[in-house]
């Protein structure tokens, strides 16, 4: 698994503390770092899935993505890559940018749709409306992508999550992300005190979410995402699995799948002279058995099939193993429980980080 991040946007929205920047004039200098990183790093080995992701990697040209392409290739064997994803954004989605990732071999898109109602985008200052995502959608149907996920948020102010569902769903695309709105810290919308909508409210919308994604045949797979059957995302499964990935670029992560996790600086700028440099451009840490018992409980609890307790004891003993059991037991509503796993219920997750810190050592 090989995630490269694309620090890139046209405009920063309201809800993001992504790291990205408007300061597209970096962008050679950033193709270089990432080159030089995956050379001063000397990674190789087999790679299945492939991730670019921002800020705004369509903000970069077709020529761009391939050359990005063609420095994981120069590299590593690609020979079994069966997923590789960029994220887009509806407005930079013209046929011929898209004709160019279908002809590079990209497989499968991520667009950022967020939502259909055009007073809520406006609220989170997307450069697009409605009508520009269906259409971007569409376009890249017609073109030949059937592997398309859309990205929705809720919990914005508004009445359009109907709208946006509707939409969305009449599409007919594989995919479907929904993330409720988060007051990050060093958002515009925290920044100015903004409030999204209560958390009752959020959670009816998300309840109509599961509801509308069911009736149409999706498999909540996890927590905040929904796929088709044979559609769910390969690279994502990854991270909540706790397999190893690698991560390049700015403000990237990386895990060696057992104790070693590695992020590199957050800052587009000192990241590229950094690298240039040689300095060190990365922080790590070396996880306990505690921190990873713990991520074990929250990735596992995400996910649909939920945790395997064979696996936990296997990993971390019985002792803990029994520990963790009686603590599920408290939930009885919440969570499904036999001898091989523990699970959400539809109605745990809504309570999940109550469940989760619960299950913590």
């Amino acid at each position: 698994m090989i995630y490269i991040h694309v620090p890139f946007c046209r405009h920063k929205c309201s809800y993001c503390d992504f790291v990205s920047g408007t300061n597209i004039g970096l962008k050679d200098r950033y193709l270089s770092a990432v080159e030089t990183e995956m050379d001063l790093r000397m990674c190789a080995g087999e790679v299945e899935t492939l991730y670019f992701g921002g800020g705004t990697p369509s903000m970069l040209d077709v020529a761009d993505i391939v050359k990005l392409r063609k420095m994981v290739e120069a590299r590593f064997d690609v020979s079994g890559l069966v997923e590789w994803t960029v994220e887009c954004n509806p407005e930079d989605m013209s046929e011929e940018f898209l004709c160019g990732l279908l002809a590079a071999g990209v497989t499968r898109l991520s667009v950022g749709v967020q939502s259909l109602d055009d007073e809520e985008l406006r609220w989170m200052e997307r450069r697009h409306n409605g009508e520009d995502a269906l259409k971007a959608v569409l376009r890249a149907q017609n073109l030949g992508f059937d592997n398309i996920s859309c990205d929705v948020i809720f919990g914005v102010p508004g009445n359009g999550l109907d709208k946006t569902l509707d939409g969305i769903l009449a599409l007919g695309v594989q995919h479907i992300s929904a993330y409720s709105l988060m007051m990050e810290e060093g958002s515009k919308i925290t920044k100015k005190k903004i409030n999204g909508v209560c958390e009752e409210v959020s959670n009816q919308m998300y309840r109509k979410i599961v509801e509308r994604l069911r009736n149409e045949n999706f498999i909540h797979y996890e927590i905040s995402n929904w796929a088709l059957d044979g559609f769910v995302s390969r690279h994502n499964s990854g991270y909540w699995n706790g397999n190893a990935y690698l991560g390049f670029g700015p403000a990237a992560h990386s895990f060696d799948g057992s104790t070693e996790r590695r992020w590199n600086i957050g800052n587009t700028l000192k990241y590229c002279s950094m690298v240039e440099k040689n300095e060190l451009f990365w922080e790590s840490e070396t996880l306990s058995e505690s921190d990873r018992f713990n991520e074990m409980v929250m990735l596992g609890l995400r996910k649909r099939e939920g945790i395997d307790l064979i696996m936990m004891e296997e990993l971390f003993g019985s002792e803990r193993r029994d520990k963790f059991v009686r603590s599920m037991k408290k939930f009885e509503r919440f969570v499904t429980l036999d001898n091989r796993r523990c699970a959400l219920t539809e109605d745990g997750v809504f309570v999940s980080d109550m469940i989760m810190t619960e299950g913590f050592i």
